[in-house]
C-alpha cells in the first residue's frame, strides 16, 4: 500500500509526463500529416484543364530524350541540383525541378535517370508538348502542396541538335535579384550528349553544318533597372549570342511608348552584349520593359519614383 507521500510523488510524475506524451503524440501526428502531404496525388493532364492549348500548327510528340539544365543550384553538400525534362514520342513530357547529383551528370547516368524519370512514377509532374520545326511548346501540370493549388505552367523555346532553350513562365527573385536558375531563359543539353563532342558524332547523324547552323537564341540579364527616378535614364544590359538581334520596348506607367521597337532594336556585339540607355519620362508608377530575342519575349517591370 502506497503512503500519501508516494501517491503525491506519483501524481507529480504523471503531471510531468502527460504534457511530454501530448507533445510526442502531436509530433508523430504531424509527421504522419507531412508524409500524407507528400503522397503522390494523381494530377490532371493539361488537356483536362481549361488552359491555353498548344499551337494548332504544331505537331504533338516526336522526341525521345532526357534534357538537363546547364546551370544548377546548391543542394545538400556536395550535391548540385538541376532541372530535368523527359520527352516521349507520344507527346508526354515529364518535369523534375530539383534533381540532385553528387557528381556532375554525364551520358553514363542516362539509364539511372530514366529508371526513376519515367511515366510510371506518380510523383513526377507531367504534361504534354508539341514541335514546330525548331520550336518546342510544353505544358506541365504542377501542384503546390503548401497551398493545395494545382496549376499549369507553359514553356516555349527552341530545340535543335541536342540543345534546348526554354523561356521560363516567371522570374523568381531572391533579395530583389533574379537567381541564375530563373533568368528569362534556361538552357538545356540532351543528357546522352553530355560526354560527346561534336567531332565525335557519326557523320550519318551529323547535319551539314556549313548550311545549317543551329544556335538557339538565349539571353541572360546582366544589368536591369528595378527603381528609377522620374526624368532620368535607365540602363539595361543582356548577354546573348554574338550578332543576335535584340529588341527592347518601354511603356511608361501611363501606357505611353517611350521606346519603340524601331528605336529599340539593336544587334549584339562580338561578345554578345546588347545595351540600352533610355529615357524614363516624368510619370510615376510601374513601367514595363519588353525584351525580344528571336521567338523569346520577356516582360520586366520597373518602379518609377
Amino acid at each position: 500500500m502506497r503512503t500519501p507521500k508516494q501517491l503525491k510523488k506519483t501524481q507529480r510524475t504523471r503531471s510531468f509526463l502527460f504534457p511530454i506524451l501530448i507533445l510526442i503524440s502531436t509530433i508523430l501526428s504531424a509527421c504522419v500529416g507531412i508524409e500524407n502531404l507528400f503522397q503522390p496525388t494523381p494530377l490532371p493532364m493539361p488537356q483536362e484543364l481549361n488552359a491555353t492549348p498548344l499551337p494548332a500548327d504544331s505537331t504533338p510528340g516526336g522526341l525521345e530524350d532526357v534534357f538537363i539544365s546547364r546551370v544548377s543550384e546548391a543542394g545538400q553538400q556536395p550535391e548540385r541540383c538541376y532541372t530535368l525534362y523527359r520527352f516521349y514520342p507520344d507527346g508526354l513530357a515529364l518535369y523534375s525541378k530539383f534533381s540532385c547529383f553528387k557528381n556532375p551528370p554525364s551520358a553514363e547516368d542516362l539509364s539511372t535517370v530514366q529508371d526513376w524519370l519515367n511515366r510510371e512514377n506518380p510523383r513526377l509532374w507531367r504534361g504534354d508538348y508539341s514541335l514546330q520545326q525548331n520550336r518546342i511548346f510544353i505544358r506541365i501540370t504542377v501542384h503546390d502542396v503548401v497551398h493545395e493549388i494545382t496549376s499549369l505552367r507553359y514553356f516555349q523555346g527552341s530545340i535543335c541538335e541536342g540543345q534546348m532553350v526554354l523561356q521560363e513562365p516567371a522570374v523568381t527573385t531572391y533579395a530583389g535579384l533574379p537567381s541564375a536558375l530563373n533568368q528569362p531563359v534556361l538552357e538545356y543539353t540532351a543528357l546522352k550528349n553530355l560526354s560527346i563532342q561534336p567531332s565525335e558524332i557519326p557523320p550519318a547523324n551529323r547535319k551539314n553544318r556549313s548550311q545549317t547552323t543551329c544556335v538557339p537564341p538565349s539571353f541572360m540579364i546582366i544589368r536591369r533597372p528595378y527603381i528609377t527616378l522620374i526624368n532620368g535614364q535607365s540602363l539595361l544590359e543582356i548577354q546573348t549570342n554574338p550578332q543576335e538581334v535584340c529588341t527592347l520596348t518601354y511603356l511608361n506607367p501611363a501606357g505611353e511608348t517611350l521606346l519603340s521597337a524601331a528605336d529599340g532594336t539593336i544587334r549584339a556585339d562580338g561578345q554578345g552584349l546588347c545595351r540600352w540607355l533610355f529615357e524614363i519620362g516624368n510619370v510615376r508608377g510601374t513601367g514595363t520593359l519588353t525584351l525580344q530575342i528571336g521567338e523569346i519575349t520577356q516582360s520586366l517591370s520597373i518602379d518609377i519614383r
